[in-house]
């Protein structure tokens, strides 16, 4: 990962393994560490864990017909997703923007 960022930022690897190790090495520990908790609580009470069951039988839905949303499909509800749509791509965009131009300083170099 280190060489994928170093290319693209055009550090050295070093430099960039340097920045990168902490951060995965400091996520990874408490990860692990909470994971055995989390281990440890499903082998003391095991309804907590669904039974090694992922997904029970009694959750699925057995019968074909589909269910109604109770919303009728007119020319309004169509015309308000689309203006909900663009509203969000709008913004989207202007936040893309608003993030793409901050630079981002890493140990005296900027990278843009």
């Amino acid at each position: 990962m280190s060489e994928v960022h170093a290319s693209a930022t055009g550090t050295s690897f070093d430099q960039m393994f340097s920045i990168i190790a902490p951060a995965i090495i400091l996520g990874n520990v408490p990860g692990s560490f909470f994971a055995a908790i989390a281990n440890r609580i499903g082998q003391m009470r095991p309804s907590l864990s669904g039974d090694g069951v992922v997904m029970p039988e009694s959750s699925w839905q057995t019968d074909d017909s589909d269910e109604e949303t109770g919303v009728a499909l007119t020319e309004e509800t169509i015309i308000t997703g689309r203006m909900i749509s663009m509203v969000m791509l709008l913004f989207g965009h202007l936040l893309a923007l608003l993030i793409g131009q901050a630079a981002i300083s890493v140990r005296g170099s900027v990278l843009v």
